[in-house]
């Protein structure tokens, strides 16, 4: 840099890509695998739109370049980070006449229709560059009309922070994805985690999270960098979802020690780690906190003799949270949505839709369906016959499965 006389406008940053805050810069380019532009891709999107960004010799797939050249026997291809404009759009025109757009986007490639009065008719020619989006209609299906240009400034596009942000755990698949994709519709900013990075990637590009790292929420370090990428991102936190958690099954013989502690460090520690970490820009922001329960917690169910004690943990760890911390967090600060075992499932989406509705609310326990209250009342008002059930069903599951394991002839 000294000899092309740039040393004191650039420094060199020895760092790790997936940590490292992109955020600042205007330009970035890029010399990776292939595999490593789609790892870093959701970050690029996650910055200001009109970024500019020049990938040397490898696209980033799916994300098509804005155009391609080919300097010295290399492949150059240079993308402008698209605002994130999918949705609906009221405005008006030169004229004063009331418009809604319509718009669906992949990336900087955007299609839709447009709604004058009664009228709806496609979008023809659209054209999306960092904030500004172009396109043209057809008028009174005549002639196509002049592009009508639209800069999203001028609709005051919020940016990334300005939005309410969530924070989810355990987002890559199940009920973390589909919370990520109904908060992500629902207009919320996203900081995404999970341990594995390929499923991960999927999820942020989905919903174009803003943070989206791997973490080991067992690790202190993991969720520490978490936070501070979240404080360095948007400067605030009004959502966290902790939805990670690990399953095991099987009768309290077959569990041993490294069952149960790998349990609680995951499903009990871990939230009431992940809660202390984000607590300053919560209580800042007077935000909420999901935790994920279950019906284990609340009924003997068959098979949970390590995961159903261990979640009465985060059922109460939930209580003393709302207690210690409702005035500084809202009234609203702590809720409990309880999932159930399989034969009392419900999908995803539903669970996604009870997280979304119960953010703002009073509630504080939520039941992930009508048939689990019904049976958890039935366990407080007539607890011998519940028990007597439960009781009956965990025997005839232990013998089919003695059964099961017995040698054959």
């Amino acid at each position: 840099m000294q000899a092309e006389g740039v040393a004191d406008k650039a420094r060199i940053v020895q760092g790790d890509i997936f940590k490292e805050v992109f955020g600042p810069a205007t330009v970035v380019t890029m010399y990776l695998v292939p595999q490593l532009n789609v790892c870093v891709r959701h970050r690029i999107l996650a910055m200001e739109p009109g970024t500019r960004v020049v990938s040397h010799q490898f696209p980033m797939a799916d994300w098509e370049p804005d155009e391609s050249a080919e300097v010295q026997g290399r492949n150059v291809y240079p993308w402008v980070v698209p605002a994130r404009v999918d949705g609906v759009w009221d405005f008006r025109d030169a004229q004063g006449k009331a418009l809604t757009i319509e718009l669906r986007q992949t990336f900087a490639k955007v299609a839709g229709e447009i709604t004058r009065g009664r009228v709806r008719e496609p979008l023809l020619s659209a054209e999306l560059r960092g904030r500004d989006l172009r396109f043209s209609f057809d008028t009174a299906g005549a002639t196509a009309a002049p592009g009508l240009g639209v800069s999203l400034a001028c609709i005051e596009v919020p940016a990334m922070d300005e939005r309410r942000v969530a924070v989810i755990t355990g987002a890559a698949s199940g009920i973390g994805r589909a919370t990520a994709l109904e908060l992500g519709r629902a207009g919320y900013a996203l900081a995404l985690c999970d341990l594995d990075p390929g499923e991960l990637e999927r999820t942020a590009a989905a919903v174009k999270a803003g943070v989206a790292q791997v973490v080991d929420v067992s690790r202190a370090e993991d969720v520490a960098r978490l936070a501070q990428a979240c404080r360095e991102r948007f400067g605030r936190v009004d959502v966290l979802v902790n939805n990670a958690g690990i399953l095991r099954l099987g009768a309290w013989q077959d569990l041993d020690e490294a069952d149960w502690r790998r349990l609680f460090e995951v499903n009990l520690l871990a939230v009431a780690r992940v809660t202390r970490a984000f607590l300053p820009l919560l209580a800042a922001s007077r935000g909420h906190v999901i935790n994920l329960g279950s019906g284990a917690s609340l009924l003997p169910f068959p098979g949970y003799a390590a995961y159903g004690p261990v979640k009465v943990g985060a059922l109460w760890l939930s209580e003393y949270l709302r207690a210690e911390l409702g005035t500084r967090m809202g009234d609203a600060g702590q809720a409990g949505i309880t999932r159930q075992p399989d034969w009392l499932f419900h999908s995803p989406e539903h669970v996604a839709r009870l997280i979304r509705r119960t953010i703002g609310s009073r509630r504080f326990l939520v039941y992930g369906s009508l048939l689990l209250h019904v049976l958890h009342l039935a366990y407080r008002w007539a607890p011998g016959p519940m028990r007597a059930v439960l009781s009956a069903t965990t025997r005839k599951q232990l013998r089919a499965g003695t059964a099961s394991a017995e040698p054959r002839a």
